[in-house]
């Protein structure tokens, strides 16, 4: 992130992407899918400039052009885009730059946006979510009422895992598998699930997340389909 802020030559931060990451991608393979996104979101310069102050689009859309051409990879010129999106909600959440972040339409910045950035606005809006639905997935279809339907999944697992990482301390989430299951599309049930599996691993402690994940999977009250789904997810 540092390195594009200070001097946002493309080749220059991919070369730093392949060379930091060359020798730790067996251990940890998402070390290179966040270089890209650290590399996205460089562009988005902190401190920022009066002339973007309070105009998110024409922030984030200076980091395309370069995200577009950063990688061979879709994934990590995704990655890019992503950056770019986050940076800015970040400040939105901050209440920086006269940037806000307007929960009663959480997604209103997306609908115009390009169809091929459009799947990076969701995403990075959607992380916020859980503060709409106030940590409680039962309220998440309601949420996505705006959302075109191909988001939908994408946003739900967001959801999930969301709220986890505020959850993650609690013994039993058995209120959480609950509130998922309640869901009656099943599509949105099934990803929301799918998340807080997710939310395990995002979140939980090293070494021990997998435990717990499968304690969780365990659990009587989860349906046996529900069950198998989610061994599958681990």
């Amino acid at each position: 992130t540092r390195l594009v802020n200070e001097n946002p030559d493309i080749s220059k931060a991919k070369e730093f992407c392949e060379m930091a990451t060359k020798e730790i991608d067996a251990e940890a393979p998402a070390a290179r899918r966040n270089c890209f996104h650290g590399i996205g979101h460089g562009f988005i310069e902190d401190p920022l400039g009066e002339e973007y102050w309070g105009k998110p689009r024409e922030l984030w859309s200076r980091a395309f052009p370069y995200c577009d051409h950063i990688s061979d990879n879709p994934s990590e010129v995704e990655e890019c885009i992503e950056g770019a999106f986050n940076g800015v909600v970040i400040f939105m959440e901050q209440g920086r730059y006269n940037f806000s972040l307007d929960r009663s339409d959480l997604f209103k910045w997306c609908r115009d946006e390009p169809e091929e950035y459009q799947q990076g606005c969701y995403y990075e809006f959607g992380q916020k979510i859980d503060s709409v639905i106030k940590n409680d997935l039962s309220k998440l279809a309601p949420a996505l009422k705006d959302v075109p339907e191909k988001y939908r999944v994408l946003i739900s697992h967001v959801a999930g895992a969301g709220v986890m990482q505020h959850m993650i301390s609690n013994e039993s989430h058995v209120v959480q598998y609950q509130q998922c299951a309640s869901l009656k599309d099943r599509e949105i049930r099934d990803g929301c699930l799918n998340g807080i599996v997710g939310g395990y691993r995002a979140h939980g402690e090293p070494g021990t997340s997998h435990e717990r994940a499968l304690k969780y999977c365990a659990m009587p009250e989860m349906l046996d389909g529900d069950r198998q789904n989610c061994y599958s997810q681990l």
